[in-house]
Parts: C-alpha cells; structure tokens; sequence
C-alpha cells in the first residue's frame, strides 16, 4: 500500500478514536448533571485534575511531542516556536498559571468596576502577555521560516483561535455571569477538548503525512478565494 494513503488513514483513525473520546466525556458529563450515573466529581469535565482534564493534559503533551518531531523529521527548526507556545498551554492548564497570577493581580491591584470580575481582568492579562510573548516569537521566526513552516503557521493559527475563543473569551463570560453556569461550563471545557484533539490531529498529520502531500487548510481555501474573486 502507498505510504501517502497509510498515512491519510492513521489521520482519518486517529481523528476517529480523538472525537469518540470527546464525545464520551460530553455525554458522561450530562449524565452526572443529571444525576443518572457517574455521580463522582471526577467525571465531569470542568472538574480540576478529573478525567476529562488528565485526558486533555495528555493530548496536549502529545502536541508537543509530535511538534518537536515533526521539527526534526521534515528538518523546520521554525516548529520550535510552537512547541514553546503549546509547552505553555500544557503548564498553564497543570499548574493553572493564569488563574493563580490573575488573582494574585486582582488582589494587588485595583481595577476599575466593569462587566467582568476583578479576577478576570488579571486572567485576561495574564493569557494576554503570555500571548503576545509567544505569539511575537513564532512571528520572529515567520518571515525566516520556509513555506512549509509559514502554511503549518497558518493552520495552528486558526485551530488554536478556537482555543482562544473557548479558553478565554467563553471563560471569562462563564466567570462573569451567573447565569446559564452549567451550559457556558460545558461549551468552555466541552469546546477545549475538542479544539485540542483538533489541533492533535493535525500535527499527527503533519508528522505522518510526507510534506508533499500534506494538505494545507487556510492556503487552500484562500488560493480558491483568490482564484474566485481577484
């Protein structure tokens, strides 16, 4: 069989396996809201350290494995940088680097009244500087990079917004009203662990697939944009 399509294959298999996953933590998590079984805190999916979450570390760690790989693999040093950023990610969810800095700043500091709790102002400051850090790095490296590393960067780019999107935009409005609590909870975690097997399985493709016959999301949609309308 032609090494390209085993490669597609373990794409398309790993994707299954990732998504079955989440969607089994999905549907154990509504069963514990609604008292029918796995009643143990450990089973729902915004519980600290619970199932859900040692699953998303993992898959995370895997990110990074799979980057650095991929790094020596197809020879793109680039890749590098985001394997600072994502190693961030990993800690940032272990040791909740943004929950416990945002309240040391919200303690420390005084913020003006708004929509948004004291604590989230300084969470938002904190994913934001770490965010601008790291961004600034990958984008150091991008003018540098080859085009293989640039299409790879315009990929991550839009899986890890909806990481954005969910880790933070979704969180801070779950922290911020008291309303809907268990609905915004399970999109903010439920959103995440999806969002992270996403981007696993991307670079499960990026490592796997021979460069050459690697597709490129963004690229491709933009070069038939392009081919369409300019």
């Amino acid at each position: 069989m032609n090494t390209s399509i085993k490669a597609y294959r373990s794409v398309i298999w790993v994707a299954t396996c990732l998504l079955a996953v989440d969607l089994a933590l999905v549907v154990i998590h509504c069963l514990k809201l609604l008292n029918i079984c796995f009643d143990r805190p450990f089973f729902s999916i915004e519980e600290d350290r619970g199932l859900a979450e040692l699953i998303q570390y993992t898959q995370e760690l895997a990110i990074v494995v799979l980057l650095i790989l991929s790094a020596i693999r197809h020879k793109i040093k680039a890749l590098y940088a985001w394997v600072a950023l994502f190693v961030y990610v990993v800690a940032d969810d272990a040791f909740s680097i943004h929950e416990n800095v945002g309240k040391y700043l919200s303690d420390s500091g005084e913020f003006a009244p708004s929509f948004f709790r004291p604590q989230d102002i300084g969470e938002l400051i904190v994913s934001g500087s770490a965010g601008l850090i790291l961004f600034s790095l990958i984008g150091l490296c991008y003018p540098r990079g080859s085009s293989a590393f640039r299409s790879i960067t315009h990929d991550i780019i839009l899986l890890f917004s909806g990481l954005v999107f969910f880790g933070v935009f979704v969180d801070s409005i779950h922290g911020a009203i008291n309303a809907f609590t268990g609905e915004l909870g399970l999109i903010e975690d439920g959103g995440e662990l999806v969002v992270i097997s996403l981007i696993l399985v991307y670079v499960w493709a990026v490592f796997s697939v021979p460069m050459e016959k690697q597709v490129r999301v963004v690229d491709g949609i933009w070069s038939s944009v392009r081919a369409r309308f300019f």
